[in-house]
C-alpha cells in the first residue's frame, strides 16, 4: 500500500486514462454485458437486504414501517428491473476515472468512511442528469458526461451525490411521506373535510397542496445540505479547484438546453432522393405554430414542484457561504474530452436500447450534421426508422416516439411532426434510401 497527494493521484489517473483511450479509436459502450449485470443485481439486493434491516429496526410504529418497507422494496424491484434490462452499463475508460475521482474524494475524507464503498454506475438516459438512490450507489447519465466541461465538475456532481447517501434523505423523504399520511394532524384535518358539505374538493386539493409543498421545501433544503456537504468533500480532495463548483451549480441552468438544431436543409440533406422528393410541408406547417400548448392553471405552480430550487441561486449561496474567489474556468483534460466525445455517440445506441427510438433517430441527425461520415452512427438511422416504422404499424407508436410538448425545443417538436405526419408509403421510402446514407 503507497500513499500519493491529493492532486498527484488524479494526475496519474488521467496520464492513465489517456494512454487507454488512445490506444482506440472509438470508446464503444457494451450494450449486453450479462456479467456485470449479474454482479450488479446481486451487490444491489445484498445492499437492500441491509437497509430492510435498519428499517426494522428503527420505525417503531407498525404500519409506518410496513409501509415503508413495502416502498422500498418496489422502488428496488423497480431498479434491479433496470439492472436486468441493461440500462446500466460498463465501459472501462468511463469507470476508471469514476474510480479516480472516488479514490480522491474517500482518500482526503477518511471521516466518512462508507464513501469508499460508493459504486458509481453509468446509465443511458435521455437527460443530463444524476441521482443517489441510497445503498452508497450513484448514477450518472451518459448525456451528463457529453455535457460537463471538465473533470472537476462530475468530481462536484458525483460529491453532491455522494452527499445526498451521506445525509440519509432517500430513505428520510420515504420515511416521512409514510410518517406525515399517519399523523393525527393530517387524520383530523381530513375527518374535518369528510363532514362538511360544500366545497369538500376545494378544501381537499387545499390539504394535498399544503402537503405537496411542504415535501418541496424538504427536498429543496435537502438539495442546500448536499451542495453544502458537496463542497466540503470536493474541496478537502480539491482544494484549489473550489470555484469549479460554482461554476457547475450555474450551468446547471443551462445543461438541458439543446446547443444545436436541425434545420430544413439539413432534412433535405438526409431525406432527399430521386424515390422521394423533399416536401417543405415535412416540415413547415401552420399546425406547429398553431400547436395548442397547454396552458390549464393547475392548482399549484408547476414551477413551484421543481425538485431543485434555482440553479443560480445556489450558486450564489456556496459561493457566499465558503467565501469562494472567482478564478479562470479550468480546460478539460484530453482524456475528459475524449470521454465527451465518445458520449455523444454512445447516446446513440444507448437510448436505442432503451426503446427511445425517436430520440434516438434525432440525436443520430444531430450528430451526422456535425460528421456526416461517421460510419457507426449513419447505421442507426436506418434502425430507428424500421422500428418507428415497426411500431407506427403495430399502433404502438405514442410507446417510441414522444408527442408535441411545450417542453420540448422547437427543433425537437419540428422533429416529431415531421415523422408522425409521414405517410407510410413515405417513410417506407425514407427507410430505403437510409441504407444508402
Amino acid at each position: 500500500m503507497f500513499h500519493l497527494s491529493k492532486n498527484s493521484f488524479l494526475g496519474i489517473v488521467f496520464i492513465f486514462l489517456f494512454q487507454l483511450v488512445s490506444a482506440q479509436e472509438l470508446i464503444l459502450i457494451d450494450t449486453a454485458n450479462h456479467k456485470y449485470r449479474k454482479s450488479l443485481s446481486a451487490l444491489y439486493k445484498k445492499r437492500v437486504s441491509v437497509q430492510e434491516n435498519v428499517f426494522n429496526q428503527s420505525i417503531s410504529d407498525r404500519r409506518v414501517r410496513k409501509e415503508v418497507i413495502d416502498a422500498y422494496q418496489e422502488i428496488a424491484e423497480e431498479f434491479i428491473d433496470g439492472i436486468e434490462s441493461g440500462n446500466f452499463v460498463y465501459e472501462e475508460n468511463y469507470n476508471q476515472l469514476f474510480e479516480g475521482i472516488l479514490n480522491q474524494l474517500a482518500s482526503a475524507n477518511p471521516q466518512y468512511n462508507t464513501i469508499g464503498d460508493t459504486k458509481i454506475l453509468l446509465s443511458y438516459g435521455a437527460q443530463p442528469n444524476a441521482y443517489a438512490i441510497g445503498n452508497e450507489i450513484v448514477v450518472i447519465y451518459l448525456p451528463l458526461i457529453k455535457q460537463l466541461r471538465n473533470e472537476y465538475e462530475l468530481a462536484f456532481v458525483i460529491s453532491h451525490e455522494i452527499a445526498h447517501n451521506l445525509l440519509n434523505h432517500s430513505y428520510n423523504r420515504l420515511v416521512n411521506h409514510f410518517e406525515l399520511k399517519h399523523s393525527k394532524e393530517i387524520k383530523k384535518q381530513t375527518r374535518n373535510i369528510n363532514r362538511k358539505r360544500y366545497n369538500k374538493a376545494e378544501q381537499a386539493r387545499g390539504l394535498y397542496r399544503e402537503i405537496v409543498y411542504g415535501t418541496t421545501k424538504s427536498r429543496r433544503e435537502h438539495e442546500r445540505q448536499a451542495d453544502s456537504l458537496g463542497f466540503v468533500l470536493f474541496n478537502n480532495a480539491f482544494p484549489d479547484k473550489q470555484y469549479e463548483v460554482v461554476r457547475s451549480l450555474e450551468f446547471l441552468n443551462e445543461i438541458d438546453k439543446e446547443t444545436d438544431s436541425l434545420l430544413v436543409q439539413d432534412y433535405k440533406r438526409f431525406f432527399d432522393s430521386e424515390n422521394l422528393q423533399f416536401k417543405n410541408e415535412w416540415v413547415q406547417n401552420e399546425e406547429i405554430s398553431r400547436y395548442n400548448y397547454d396552458q390549464t392553471q393547475k392548482f399549484w405552480l408547476i414551477d413551484s414542484l421543481k425538485t431543485h430550487p434555482d440553479s443560480e441561486i445556489r450558486a450564489r449561496q456556496v459561493q457566499t457561504h465558503f467565501n469562494i474567489e472567482e478564478k479562470e474556468p479550468i480546460r478539460a483534460s484530453e482524456t475528459f474530452k475524449m470521454l465527451k466525445e465518445a458520449s455523444e455517440y454512445n447516446e446513440i445506441p444507448g437510448l436505442y436500447a432503451l426503446e427511445e427510438y425517436g430520440r434516438s433517430l434525432y440525436r443520430t441527425l444531430l450528430f451526422l450534421k456535425k460528421e456526416p461520415n461517421h460510419p457507426y452512427v449513419k447505421q442507426f438511422v436506418y434502425k430507428n426508422l424500421v422500428k418507428l416504422q415497426d411500431a407506427r404499424n403495430s399502433y404502438t407508436l405514442d410507446r417510441y416516439l414522444d408527442g408535441l410538448s411545450p417542453r420540448h425545443s422547437d427543433s425537437y417538436n419540428t422533429f416529431l411532426y415531421f415523422i408522425r405526419n409521414l405517410r407510410r408509403s413515405e417513410m417506407n421510402a425514407l427507410i430505403d434510401y437510409s441504407q444508402t446514407l
